[in-house]
């Protein structure tokens, strides 16, 4: 059973040998069928989208096997998007999806570096912002490439998504916390303003996903390739023991009396406008 916690896709390729963009890629398989928070998200971000087209291009942070993305296509057709993802894995699963689709390029790199080859007056990203460190560095970048006027739509899994989780991990192995933690409402929001943007929107919503046991949700993180980077993993990593008591634990504490358990999923939306750089 691999270690667990919640989902982290950074924006850079960490040193560690298996990095968080070869986790991603070796879940390219699974990871749809199992993203369902990230599908609600992406439905939920599609209507704060401007309503007229952007008067240049868009550009898509993290774009996973293509929740929003599919949005982005079906909203502005004749408009040249530009997808940028880690895991060369989920773009050519993405990259299928959307077959025959005019006006798409494809990118595996950091988004931070990436120069786009026309101006952009849209940037997209759904759940994939919340795991760079720090957060203002990429949200900097982009506000130094983007024209006045030019928007940041983005939903951003905040703390304390996967709290359940989190008490369970802490009770049975507190002397191995993970590396890192999510930011919350207020940072994330403040780190969109230090870089220079204008906030128009936010709102926060809780997604409760239900799995058939606790065996099955961790899983489903596995399958999501939500096991690796500093939010989820440990200095020490916990031991088959350690992972079979959390599982018991989590059933015993966050189960429906029926063989099911619950999992929590809070997420930030934000709308903001790009400022003046300082």
């Amino acid at each position: 059973m691999p270690e667990i916690f919640p989902e982290q896709r950074t924006l850079t390729r960490p040193s560690s040998a298996l990095g968080v963009a070869d986790r991603f890629s070796a879940a390219a398989p699974t990871y749809e069928a199992r993203a369902q928070v990230q599908r609600d998200a992406a439905a939920h971000l599609a209507a704060w989208l401007p309503e007229a087209p952007p008067a240049g291009a868009i550009l898509e942070i993290g774009c996973g096997t293509g929740a929003l993305t599919r949005e982005l296509v079906q909203r502005y057709p004749r408009h040249p998007l530009h997808v940028v993802e880690i895991s060369a894995a989920m773009v050519e699963r993405c990259r299928t999806a959307l077959s025959g689709t005019p006006n798409i390029s494809f990118h595996v790199q950091d988004a931070a570096a990436f120069l786009p080859s026309d101006p952009l007056a849209l940037v997209a990203s759904n759940c994939a912002l919340h795991w760079v460190a720090p957060l203002h560095r990429v949200l900097r970048a982009l506000h130094q490439r983007l024209p006045a006027g030019a928007e940041l739509v983005a939903s951003i899994m905040i703390d304390p998504t996967l709290g359940e989780l989190r008490e369970v991990r802490e009770e049975v192995a507190p002397h191995k916390p993970p590396r890192g933690r999510l930011p919350g409402a207020v940072e994330a929001m403040a780190a969109v303003q230090e870089a220079g943007f204008t906030l128009a929107r936010s709102e926060t919503r809780t997604f409760v996903q239900t799995h058939a046991s606790a065996g099955e949700f961790l899983r489903a993180l596995h399958e999501m390739g939500v096991t690796g980077g500093a939010v989820s993993r440990s200095h020490h990593p916990l031991n088959r023991s350690e992972l079979r008591a959390v599982e018991s634990l989590y059933q015993d504490h966050f189960g429906d009396g029926q063989g099911g358990v619950r999992a929590s999923y809070h997420v930030l939306f934000v709308k903001a406008k790009r400022g003046p750089v300082s």
